[in-house]
């Protein structure tokens, strides 16, 4: 899987991008392609159609769960404040637990890969839990 031109350069700067989630965002751009959507309408779109809007959803809770981003980061992926990524990442988390059929086929389509954790995602959920623990202690 190539990554695209328009892809790379439409993702904003100053993120902890990687090629597990360039790939994340690959196939999210394939997926949306799938509900007859586009890349731009995706990232960018103020489009509140439910395919797409699901779609946007999983992806931040999969940049949250898998790759321990930030809200801030995730909301400015897609152009979105904070709270925005907060509401998307509990409402996936709900409807991932009642094992909403869609929810999980989005889920699994996006984050099926050959392995389990790669080394950079260990690596980097190794430093995340650090931080939340050292950031736990001060409060």
């Amino acid at each position: 899987m190539s990554i695209s031109a328009s892809t790379v350069k439409r993702a904003p700067r100053n993120l902890r991008y990687t090629p597990e989630t360039m790939e994340l965002f690959l196939k999210a751009e394939e997926l949306a392609q799938d509900v007859g959507k586009t890349g731009p309408q995706l990232w960018r779109g103020k489009s509140r159609a439910q395919p797409l809007t699901l779609i946007r959803h999983c992806i931040m809770y999969i940049l949250r769960e898998e790759f321990y981003w930030n809200f801030t980061e995730i909301g400015r992926v897609f152009g979105k404040q904070y709270c925005t990524v907060i509401y998307a990442c509990r409402r996936m988390r709900e409807l991932k637990e009642i094992n909403d059929p869609q929810v999980l086929r989005y889920i699994h389509r996006l984050t099926r890969h050959n392995g389990t954790n790669t080394q950079a995602q260990e690596t980097e959920r190794l430093s995340c839990s650090c931080e939340r623990s050292q950031r736990a202690q001060v409060s």
